[in-house]
């Protein structure tokens, strides 16, 4: 199991998307997942996280096919996919820590 999973999620941000997960794919650490959210775009969002979808680093991407209206519902569930990752990883309940930064 990956030391950090960055959770990255969009709505309608393609301008500045790529950028972003450069950014992240660029950093000296190696020990880390990509997980690639999108809340229902309709810009060019979704070609761009596939470009990404086949990279060793991105672990889950995943697509909205609704709006959730909520910047904080695309977090939590980012944060759900990390929680069920480190339940299958160190088992149920055992020691499980998650920081949000």
């Amino acid at each position: 199991m990956p030391l950090v999973s960055v959770i990255i999620p969009n709505y309608n941000h393609a301008h500045c998307l790529e950028a972003r997960i450069q950014s992240v794919l660029g950093q000296r650490l190696s020990d880390f997942e990509l997980i690639l959210l999108d809340d229902a775009s309709t810009d060019s969002s979704v070609m761009i996280l596939d470009k990404y979808r086949s990279n060793p680093k991105t672990t889950q991407v995943l697509l909205n096919s609704v709006n959730s209206g909520s910047p904080f519902a695309q977090w939590q569930k980012g944060l759900l996919q990390l929680k069920k990752g480190l339940q299958t990883e160190m088992g149920y309940g055992k020691h499980t820590k998650c920081v949000t930064i």
